[in-house]
């Protein structure tokens, strides 16, 4: 498959764009019928992990950066036994 085809493929409005699309419809019908909603759903969950490890360059970066995503920092201090005795 040349370049040009993969471009037209996925280039929308084009009918190689249709076809693919179809395809892929298909795909995932037979998967829904066969196996079920979950179990398409974790084959689905597994492609974009492996999807993530082949594309990233910097996975060690863009993993600390999902993970601060949903960590701000603003953890509320928890007082010692000392901070509570001289508090009163």
């Amino acid at each position: 498959m040349s370049k040009e085809n993969l471009n037209r493929m996925l280039t929308i409005g084009t009918p190689q764009c249709g076809a693919f699309c179809a395809v892929c419809g298909v795909v995932l019908a037979v998967l829904l019928l066969t196996i079920g909603l979950w179990k398409t759903l974790f084959i689905f969950a597994f492609a974009a992990l492996g999807l993530f490890i082949g594309l990233c360059k910097d996975k060690k970066g863009a993993v600390r950066r999902v993970i601060n995503r949903g960590y701000h920092g603003s953890e509320p201090k928890i007082d010692s036994y000392e901070d509570l005795k001289n508090k009163d």
